[in-house]
């Protein structure tokens, strides 16, 4: 089994949430799936947020996976509130008659969109109502 280094599975997470979120085959199931995810990974935060001052950063002993999920969430939410934005631009597009093949050029330009944000601006990602 080829052990992936953690820059790599964070590129992977928000590369296939991007791709899932391109792949939505109309508005009304484009926002569904975006509300599921953003529910989702916002339960996961406030999660993380109740436990980290019951558990004192780590003192009972920290694994990978506890130190990895809050990272994890926040790359899969940046990967997939992207595709949404770029497939919504993409619905607009097709309603003026762009030709399908300029709205794939626009989605795959922007799959370096996501992983833009989380390097030059990762503030975009968190919840200001859980900085500290």
């Amino acid at each position: 089994m080829i052990m992936l280094d953690l820059a790599t599975e964070m590129l992977a997470a928000c590369v296939i949430s991007y791709a899932i979120a391109v792949l939505m085959p109309s508005w009304r199931v484009l926002l569904i799936a975006t509300l599921v995810v953003l529910v989702v990974t916002s339960v996961g935060s406030v999660r993380e947020r109740l436990l980290s001052p019951a558990f004192d950063a780590c003192s009972l002993g920290c694994d990978a996976s506890r130190l990895f999920l809050p990272a994890l969430l926040l790359v899969t939410r940046a990967g997939f509130v992207t595709g949404a934005m770029i497939r919504a631009l993409t619905f607009l597009a097709r309603a003026r008659g762009l030709p399908s093949r300029s709205i794939v050029t626009i989605c795959v330009a922007g799959a370096a969109l996501a992983p833009a944000i989380i390097l030059f601006a990762p503030d975009l990602l968190s919840w200001p109502l859980w900085k500290r």
